[in-house]
């Protein structure tokens, strides 16, 4: 542990409140009666954000969102108020990190959690500065969720990719990405 969290009062009480959440939520997914319609919900998002939170950590601190979720869709978005760089601009860190995390949240939900993503590399090109908000959508098509499936059920591990486009509150394309993403069985 840092140095300088050791002075934090209640840092541990913290640490084991935030780990049986994270561990509460993992179980949760991992059950075969997963309600991902009830995701779709308000209240639904907020569980998921939760997790997204407790799970990466710089998630949260960069105030990634998702917006929307449903079975191979996911739209999220990160704020501009605190990922402005010294341009005045949106860090490129926040914009990579807005296209990165939608495939693992996809292969945690659309599998209720019996596989663990991994990224395995993630390319990005960015088109244009961005001064607001942006926001990202990806999908996965029925037919590649399927290949997935039965490529799980065939070996331990699946890999896919999936590209993702990011757009400003104007709608002006700022980023495009894809990230080449492996599925292996939970432990």
């Amino acid at each position: 542990m840092p140095y300088h969290h050791r002075k934090l009062p209640g840092y541990s009480r913290f640490m084991a409140i935030q780990h049986s959440l994270y561990g509460g939520l993992r179980q949760w997914m991992a059950s075969d009666t997963l309600p991902l319609s009830g995701l779709r919900s308000a209240s639904g998002l907020v569980a998921v954000n939760t997790f997204v939170g407790l799970a990466i950590p710089f998630a949260r601190r960069c105030g990634f969102k998702v917006l929307a979720l449903e079975r191979g869709y996911i739209r999220a978005q990160v704020p501009i108020g605190r990922n402005r760089n010294h341009l005045g601009t949106m860090y490129a860190g926040a914009l990579f990190t807005l296209g990165e995390i939608p495939g693992g949240v996809l292969v945690l939900f659309d599998f209720g959690g019996r596989f663990v993503p991994i990224l395995e590399r993630y390319d990005i090109n960015y088109i244009a500065a961005a001064k607001s908000d942006v926001s990202v959508e990806c999908q996965l098509s029925p037919e590649t969720l399927t290949q997935l499936e039965t490529q799980m059920t065939q070996s331990d591990r699946a890999s896919f990719e999936l590209a993702s486009t990011m757009t400003d509150s104007t709608g002006k394309l700022v980023a495009e990405g894809i990230g080449y993403y492996q599925m292996r069985y939970s432990r």
